[in-house]
Formats: structure tokens, sequence, C-alpha cells
């Protein structure tokens, strides 16, 4: 199977970069952000990138400049890291794994902010990210994007096009995928020397369990549990 990234960027704050390829310590635990919040018109979505025909084309990360001053970070997990002069290498892309279609409420996101899933931020944060979105003329609920990032053989630095909107441009190159950042689970080859607390499998199973009793739905746009299987170094 051959990937080709998405001509249109993640652009994502570098908080956010930050746990999903850096991860945050926590309670001497170390985790990783693997989700995002999204809705219908949402520029991270943009680009056909959660249609399945697509799926074989991830987003590049890239980060934007600034967080809005409503949308608080947890101090006390950030401060480990100066993450206002955080930049990552630009050999990290995103899938889609599966989209979770939700009721959107604080409680939510206080278990979820709580549960070593998406801990970087105050449950306000996502939760005003999305009420902030959402419009009265959309039909779709809002959604919490399940992300897997992976590293890749290519280095995208002098492939990017920086722009002032929501998105960055990158020319498209044919990629292979050298390791996941998350591992599926303890028997996947790719975890040796993994150093964090929750698989994937974990997260998927957390996420679940945090929304249990609200109104959700879930789409499978990818699933990445096949991709480890297609590495070349394996």
């Amino acid at each position: 199977m051959d990937f080709y990234n998405n001509e249109m960027t993640l652009k994502i704050d570098r908080v956010n970069a930050w746990g999903m390829i850096e991860g945050f310590r926590k309670n001497n635990e170390h985790y990783y952000t693997s989700i995002y919040t999204a809705s219908k018109n949402s520029w991270s979505l943009k680009g056909n990138f959660k249609k399945r025909v697509y799926c074989k084309n991830p987003k590049v990360i890239t980060l934007s400049k600034n967080i809005r001053s409503d949308y608080s970070p947890n101090i006390t997990i950030i401060n480990q890291v100066s993450f206002e002069n955080y930049q990552h290498k630009y050999k990290y892309v995103a899938f889609i794994d599966r989209i979770f279609c939700i009721e959107n409420n604080i409680d939510i996101w206080k278990k979820l902010c709580n549960n070593g899933v998406f801990d970087i931020w105050k449950p306000s944060a996502p939760n005003n990210s999305l009420n902030d979105e959402i419009t009265l003329t959309e039909k779709e609920k809002p959604m919490i994007l399940l992300l897997r990032i992976f590293e890749v053989d290519h280095d995208y630095s002098k492939d990017i096009k920086f722009t002032n909107l929501r998105a960055d441009k990158v020319s498209r190159t044919k990629i292979n995928l050298i390791r996941p950042v998350i591992p599926q689970n303890k028997n996947d080859p790719n975890g040796v020397n993994f150093k964090g607390t929750y698989y994937f499998d974990d997260i998927i199973e957390i996420i679940r369990k945090s929304l249990d009793g609200t109104q959700y739905k879930v789409k499978i746009v990818n699933d990445t549990s096949s991709i480890p299987f297609l590495y070349p170094n394996n």
C-alpha cells in the first residue's frame, strides 16, 4: 500500500503538537495526546481528510502561532516544557482513525482532561472550542477526532508553504511510515522501548468509557491497526 501526504496540513497549536509528539508527564506516568476537537466546517477536516477514499493521505503536522486566551492549558502539565518555543521536526503525519460524534458538554471534558487522554488542557478549553465552532445551521454533531500520529521517512521542511490561514500547504510526496508514536498494544512489534502508559487500544477504550451515559456514535475512518504490518522496517 502506498501513502502520499495530504496537500493541506494539520495546523495545530504548540501545546497539542507537543502532547502528540513528545507526550507529557503526570504522576510519574508518561502519556500522549491523540484527540482533537472538530465540527462540520473545521479546517482540520478540509482536504477530504475524513473520507475513507482519501485515508491513505495523512496530514503533515504544522504549527499555528497563537492560543486563544479562553482556551486554557493545564499549567501544571505544560510547565514541564517551554512550549512557546517548541518546534518539532516536520517528519510527523496524522491519520484519522475514527470519529466520535458527541453531544458536547463540560462533564465529558472533565473526564477526558483528567484520565491521561487530554490532560494538557483544562476541561473548559475543548468545551469552549466546540461551542465556538458549532453553528445553528450545522446538522452534524460536534466531533472528537481520534488521531494516529506516525513518524515518516521524509523531512517536509522544504516542502511546506506556510500561510496565515488555519492550514498550510505542502507538496504531495510518497512516504514510508517509520513508526507510530503510540503502538497499537503491548503485542505491537513497534512497541519496543515504548515509554507511554496507554497503548492506542487503551485510549480507544478510555474514550468510550468517558462517553458512557452520553449520546454519541463512532465512525471508523481508517482502522490504523493494520498499518504496522506495512512498515518497510518490519
